[in-house]
């Protein structure tokens, strides 16, 4: 069957007010509301949208949005894909596909390490997208804070943030790109918009007159959450519980906050892994060797070695020496031979633990795996 061919174009900024009525009529919700950092009076991100016109009107767009990413302050390439659309009219015709397929090929072209989507797991597999990465969920309840925490007068206060309180804004702002992985906000301005996007109410936190730390959130579900005292970490949720009035609140954490984990998995009513999100590993050496040295901040890695190829990406030795890991080419023999899903799956998903090839793996990459990639929900797009 012959591919379709269609004449891609970038949105210009003259064109951002039409863009952003297509995506709205195509998804039937107002983003200028919920992604305020994009489509709020932001005409200069319409370059990072592809689109398909026909007699000279959108059909399909697909938002590939260049972001600064650092792990363990390594800086990384990341684009985040959005506001994929297509018109009631035109869908079935190939549109989204051939945009995302030259998305690709742009990505590749300027070195971007990885991508990052929200959307069906499946329909992005097709495009090398799946699902990856490990965190701790946690729900702690008002049951759970009477019970364990035993406290009835709040330590902790909360006010939402203000475009007015630059100074507190400042102070987040360092926090969070002082974080081991963290997506690059450069002005007070940027960071409010950014976590006051997804539907989310930013917060401070203080003790007393003091500035404790900041928390976004939408309803009940925390989507961000930084204490600048690890130690009020427990303290500072079960008094943002109580403000919000909800009997429950939830919260994923990184694998690096072992003290907050323990904590709370001694306290909470439930807690599970899940994945971190929906990635396409672009640059394999850099995402494995940046990801693995970010492991090694909080988890031993043992010495050892293992050579993986994969199909149209390349043949790669994984070694660790003296704690320290490195990922490079190699005409070694190959102890594994995947293709590309399979490789992310057995590298970066928290299901290669029962995966017969793991039980193959030497005892030393063991402490490996799964490589721990992730990418700030409130940075995605």
């Amino acid at each position: 069957m012959t591919e379709k061919h269609f004449q891609i174009s970038k949105v210009h900024a003259s064109e951002y007010e039409e863009l952003i009525e297509f995506i709205n009529g195509v998804f039937n919700i107002k983003f200028p509301e919920l992604l305020p950092k994009l489509y709020l009076n932001h005409p200069e991100h319409a370059g990072s949208h592809y689109a398909i016109r026909e007699e000279n009107e959108l059909r399909a767009v697909v938002g590939a949005f260049p972001l600064e990413f650092e792990v363990c302050e390594i800086p990384m390439k990341v684009t985040g894909i959005g506001s994929v659309s297509t018109h009631l009219e035109s869908r079935g015709q190939g549109h989204m596909a051939f945009l995302l397929k030259q998305i690709a090929i742009d990505m590749r072209n300027v070195g971007v390490a990885f991508s990052t989507l929200s959307g069906q797991r499946q329909r992005y597999e097709n495009y090398g997208f799946t699902n990856l990465g490990q965190l701790m969920s946690f729900a702690l309840n008002k049951q759970n804070i009477k019970h364990r925490i035993k406290r009835k007068e709040p330590i902790f206060n909360f006010v939402e943030m203000s475009s007015s309180n630059i100074s507190d804004l400042k102070v987040c702002l360092s926090y969070n790109n002082r974080m081991p992985l963290n997506s690059r906000r450069h002005t007070p301005e940027s960071f409010l918009e950014i976590i006051n996007s997804w539907d989310s109410t930013p917060y401070f936190v203080y003790q007393g007159v003091s500035l404790a730390g900041y928390i976004t959130a939408k309803g009940n579900q925390i989507n961000e959450v930084v204490v600048f005292k690890e130690e009020n970490f427990v303290d500072v949720l079960a008094d943002f519980t109580m403000h919000l009035g909800e009997y429950e609140i939830t919260l994923d954490l990184l694998p690096h906050q072992q003290k907050e984990i323990a904590e709370l998995s001694d306290i909470c009513e439930r807690f599970s892994v899940k994945q971190s999100g929906t990635f396409f590993i672009i640059d394999y050496p850099k995402v494995i060797q940046s990801f693995l040295i970010y492991k090694s901040t909080y988890s031993k890695l043992e010495d050892g070695s293992f050579v993986i190829e994969i199909l149209d990406h390349g043949r790669y030795e994984i070694s660790v020496v003296k704690g320290h890991p490195y990922v490079v080419k190699t005409r070694k023999k190959a102890n594994y031979l995947f293709n590309h899903i399979q490789a992310s799956m057995f590298l970066f998903s928290f299901s290669s633990l029962y995966d017969g090839s793991y039980d193959r793996l030497p005892a030393a990459a063991k402490s490996w795996l799964p490589i721990p990639i992730f990418f700030p929900k409130m940075d995605n797009v």
